[in-house]
């Protein structure tokens, strides 16, 4: 009963930034509204945290350059907490589609090393271990992936916004790693699945020459494939 509570007072909190007046809150109650939110994160259920994760997501781009320790704390607590959820699917990919908009917030990409060290590199750090995490959990990184394009490209090309879309989108060139994977990313197989196919590929290469080859017929498709490969 208490964790809904919390719950909801977090729900009624977020809502209150979305309606009322707009423009950043004042920095000593922005920053205070952070540290509460940290240590609900604490307090929470693993499947009420997400109405937290919402309101920190408006609260960490107001202090990114005042208290960046207290940021890079937010955003670690939070993403220890999404990899608690790893055996959890109920909960798991919830919680992170909204670590990963927060986290991953428009105006933290477009943050530089020279702003914010310590914020930069722990977005880049736990970008690279998301990009781990993909290689046993299909779909992990495409959530990544599919947040970022909605952030840097524009939604509408011709409209009057062009410029502020054109900054959005340099700050693409900020973040290289996640370029470069969304680049090359494809299917993913667990560990152990990738070294069959490895073995089957390397097989099949060997053509005649192997009794497995003869033996198991394949396709025009199927060796059409493996030359591909």
């Amino acid at each position: 009963m208490a964790a809904h509570f919390i719950r909801d007072q977090w729900t009624c909190l977020g809502y209150g930034r979305r309606i009322g007046p707009p423009g950043p809150l004042e920095l000593p109650r922005a920053s205070g509204s952070l540290q509460a939110a940290i240590e609900a994160l604490s307090l929470l259920p693993s499947g009420l945290v997400l109405p937290v994760l919402d309101f920190m997501a408006s609260m960490l781009p107001q202090v990114a350059l005042s208290e960046e320790a207290l940021c890079v704390e937010a955003v670690t607590v939070s993403w220890k907490l999404v990899l608690g959820l790893s055996s959890n699917p109920h909960d798991f990919w919830p919680t992170l589609q909204g670590f990963v908009t927060m986290a991953f917030h428009h105006s933290l990409l477009e943050l530089t090393e020279e702003q914010a060290p310590g914020l930069t590199v722990t977005l880049q750090q736990i970008a690279a271990e998301l990009m781990e995490l993909s290689q046993a959990k299909t779909g992990v990184f495409n959530i990544l992936i599919q947040h970022c394009c909605h952030t840097w490209l524009p939604s509408d090309p011709g409209s009057e916004g062009q410029s502020q879309s054109d900054a959005m989108f340099s700050s693409a060139l900020l973040h290289p790693d996640i370029l470069a994977e969304a680049c090359v990313y494809g299917p993913v197989f667990r560990r152990d699945q990738r070294l069959i196919q490895e073995v089957q590929v390397y097989v099949e290469r060997l053509g005649e020459e192997c009794a497995a080859n003869t033996a198991v017929p394949r396709s025009a498709a199927e060796l059409t494939s493996s030359t591909v490969l």
